[in-house]
């Protein structure tokens, strides 16, 4: 999942406290693009109502905490 996430998170330039900011996602582009990847795999959306909007948020979390990517800001 973090290979997937590494490969397939849509980065951009971003700006932040009036610097241009490059390679980087917001928080809910994130939650989005995580929430439809997961929602794309059909051993996880065996549950009915498919993959939840906190359930993305859960698995960024523990990617955020892992490392696997960091914040720009603080907090």
């Amino acid at each position: 999942m973090i290979d997937d996430f590494r490969r397939g998170m849509p980065r951009r330039a971003h700006w932040y406290l009036l610097q241009k900011i490059p390679d980087t996602f917001t928080g809910s582009e994130a939650v989005s693009w995580m929430q439809a990847h997961l929602a794309s795999r059909p051993e996880l959306t065996a549950r009915p109502g498919g993959v939840r909007k906190e359930q993305a948020m859960g698995l960024l979390r523990k990617f955020l905490k892992a490392g696997v990517f960091e914040r720009v800001r603080g907090g």
